[in-house]
């Protein structure tokens, strides 16, 4: 019955598996934007992550709660260039891991694959290219044994903007 004090936030979402709730808040003053995960009703605060040079994020849980990307995005000192990261946050691990992956165009669309599967996909806008390309990874190294982010395919100049999995699909990408 005592309120959780999270000052300045921004978006928050909710596991869709768990009680755990992940929140984000910007920069303020000299101190640094960040993401949190906090364990509900406890207060057990699970992992937080700070972040500089920030604009914005977006909270993407994954089905199933055991993973959550913060699709971050950053501006230089200046604030005349944008770029994105995806920070990894896997949720089922002791001290919850996180895993970045730079990317230097602006991401257009994010979607976790369903139904306990472990892979994502991402549509980001390369620069100059009329038309953007779509990149699909895994949580898991190639042969499957290793917990590590692992790019497995990519389509590249494709008029994309959305991004859809099949409920019952079956597990390949065609």
């Amino acid at each position: 019955k005592k309120s959780l004090k999270a000052d300045g936030v921004v978006d928050f979402q909710w596991s869709p598996a768990a009680n755990i709730l992940a929140y984000w808040a910007p920069e303020q003053g000299n101190s640094p934007a960040r993401v949190t995960l906090v364990e509900i009703p406890s207060r057990k605060e699970l992992r937080q992550r700070n972040l500089v040079n920030v604009s914005d994020c977006s909270l993407y849980w994954h089905p199933d709660g055991v993973y959550l990307c913060v699709k971050v995005l950053r501006h230089t000192k200046s604030k005349k260039t944008i770029f994105s990261a995806l920070e990894l946050f896997r949720v089922d691990e002791p001290l919850v891991p996180v895993e970045i992956i730079e990317v230097k165009d602006p991401i257009l669309a994010f979607a976790w694959e369903p139904n306990g599967g472990h892979r994502f996909a991402v549509i980001y806008q390369p620069e100059g290219a009329k038309c953007p390309d779509v990149a699909f990874y895994s949580m898991l190294s190639a042969d499957g044994k290793r917990k590590e982010v692992t790019k497995i395919h990519s389509l590249s100049h494709r008029p994309f903007n959305s991004l859809f999995w099949s409920p019952m699909g079956s597990g390949h990408i065609v």
